[in-house]
């Protein structure tokens, strides 16, 4: 019941926006899964699982950035937990297409990675896409760094939430684009990171060797 009253969400969205596509950058796998079959069945939408990972290290590293309180090994276990509920999902997504994209290619390649994502989607390609900051967006929560590219450009203030919980400052002077981020290399100890991989290993090897 719960997923039809969502449907019946997007069929507002779509309404309202006279869009041909929404992209849903929810993370809660339980909630992709549940809505995916759902718009299937509905009839009336294509749905297309887009899984986008990263190096556990990196994940691991940018949330104890954050949340230096939680530890180290709570962050490390959480991104296995996670990771293992994704997993599941884009494997349990088998009544619609799905396409695996990893973030080192998306950041070392954007415009061939994004060309890629558009083939499989079988939509034109244009160069502007690649300056999503020059166009309309709604914020309401997400990436710092999505957000401080878009407000920079507007010449916006920026926002106080977002830029309190980056104390470094590390978006506040990021160049317009997508850049290659391994922090996690420098910022961690060697000793954190033995203790996060001994944590997250067997499920990030794939990740970070494929």
């Amino acid at each position: 019941a719960d997923a039809q009253l969502e449907v019946k969400f997007y069929d507002e969205i779509f309404k309202t926006t006279q869009s041909e596509i929404l992209i849903d950058s929810s993370k809660n796998a339980g909630w992709i899964l549940r809505n995916g079959r759902a718009l299937e069945k509905s009839s009336n939408y294509q749905p297309i699982l887009l899984y986008l990972s990263r190096d556990g290290r990196a994940v691991v590293n940018s949330y104890y950035r954050k949340y230096p309180e939680k530890g180290i090994e709570s962050v490390a276990h959480n991104w296995n937990k996670r990771i293992e509920k994704i997993n599941k999902c884009f494997s349990d997504w088998d009544f619609a297409k799905k396409i695996h994209i990893k973030y080192e290619n998306l950041s070392k390649e954007p415009a061939e990675t994004i060309q890629e994502i558009l083939g499989f989607l079988d939509i034109d390609y244009q160069p502007q896409m690649m300056r999503f900051w020059e166009h309309q967006h709604h914020l309401v929560n997400g990436n710092a760094g999505t957000k401080s590219m878009i407000l920079k450009f507007q010449k916006q203030h920026l926002h106080t939430d977002w830029i309190e919980s980056n104390k470094k400052g590390y978006y506040k002077n990021h160049e317009l684009g997508i850049k290659f981020d391994e922090r996690w290399r420098t910022e961690l100890s060697k000793e954190n990171i033995i203790q996060i991989e001994k944590i997250i290993g067997d499920n990030n090897e794939e990740i970070a060797n494929a």
